[in-house]
C-alpha cells in the first residue's frame, strides 16, 4: 500500500518525545509543583494527540466501507445489465421462435404475420420520437416505412426549400408554381 502519510510518522516521533517529556517530568513532580503541572499539561497534549489518531482512523474505516460499498453497488449495476441483456436477447430470440405460431394463432395470412411483426417490435423495441436506432431504446430505421413519426398537430406541409438554388430570383418572381405542397 506505500508508506504511511508524513503525518503518520511524525506522530509516532511527537508521541515518543512526549512520553520521553513525561517521564522526565514526573520524576521530578514529585519535588515542584510546576513540574506537577507541566506533566499534567504533557499528558493533555499526549491525550489529544491519541484524540486524533482515533479521528483520522474512524476517517479511514469511513472511507474504506465507502469504497467498498461503491464497488458492491458497481457490481449489481453490472450485473442487472447483464441480466437485462441476457433476458432481452432471450426474449427476441424466443419471440423470432413463435412469430410463426402467433401469426397462425391471429389468423395466418400477410396481415396476421405483420400484425405478429408489430408486437414482436412492440415488445423488443422501444420506439424514440425521432425514429432512429435499433434495439433498447431505439427503432429499427432500415426504411421509413418502419420508423415511427410523431403526428404533426398543426395538419401543415413541411417547408420544402428552394430546390434551384437562386434564392434572388425565387424572392423576385414569387413562389414556383410547379412546385406543389
Amino acid at each position: 500500500m506505500g508508506d504511511p502519510p508524513l503525518t503518520d510518522r511524525l506522530t509516532e516521533t511527537i508521541s515518543l518525545a512526549l512520553v520521553q517529556l513525561l517521564r522526565l517530568e514526573l520524576e521530578a513532580a514529585g519535588k515542584d509543583p510546576k513540574q506537577r503541572a507541566a506533566a499534567l499539561e504533557t499528558i493533555r497534549e499526549l491525550a489529544r494527540l491519541r484524540e486524533g489518531d482515533h479521528a483520522m482512523m474512524r476517517l479511514r474505516l469511513q472511507s474504506d466501507r465507502w469504497e467498498i460499498e461503491e464497488q458492491r453497488m458497481r457490481d449489481e449495476d453490472r450485473k442487472r445489465d447483464i441480466q437485462e441483456m441476457k433476458d432481452h436477447l432471450t426474449g427476441r430470440v424466443c419471440s423470432a421462435i413463435s412469430r410463426p405460431t402467433l401469426a397462425k394463432a391471429l389468423g395466418g395470412g400477410k396481415a396476421a404475420g405483420k400484425l405478429a411483426d408489430l408486437l414482436h417490435k412492440i415488445q423488443y423495441e422501444t420506439f424514440s420520437p425521432n425514429g432512429t436506432g435499433d434495439g433498447p431504446g431505439r427503432v429499427n430505421s432500415g426504411s421509413s416505412a418502419n420508423s415511427i413519426k410523431p403526428n404533426d398537430p398543426t395538419g401543415s406541409n413541411s417547408i420544402k426549400p428552394n430546390q434551384t438554388g437562386n434564392i434572388q430570383e425565387s424572392a423576385r418572381n414569387g413562389p414556383d408554381p410547379t412546385e406543389s405542397e
